[in-house]
């Protein structure tokens, strides 16, 4: 699971969460690009950078809330994989 932030992690976050990798926006957009970014637009374009993301994942931005518990079929179509060989 990764959590891409803007500097330094939120405060509220304990530290050495198992499976989370915090990843910096200087981690995933080019060196000459102008920092900081807030648009959710930019950050998603370049979500692909970040290193060891999986070929399917699912994003949320921060004004997402999950109030039951899912499963992989709720977000990919089992048969997805058979289309894209």
């Amino acid at each position: 699971m990764f959590l891409v932030v803007d500097g330094a992690p939120p405060p509220w976050l304990k530290p050495n969460v198992p499976d989370l990798r915090v990843v910096d926006h200087r981690e995933i957009f080019p060196d000459d690009y102008l920092l900081p970014v807030f648009s959710s637009d930019q950050i998603e374009a370049y979500l692909w950078r970040i290193r060891d993301l999986s070929e399917r994942y699912v994003y949320f931005n921060d004004d997402i809330l999950l109030v039951q518990q899912c499963t992989e079929g709720d977000f990919f179509d089992p048969r997805a994989r058979q289309w894209f060989a």
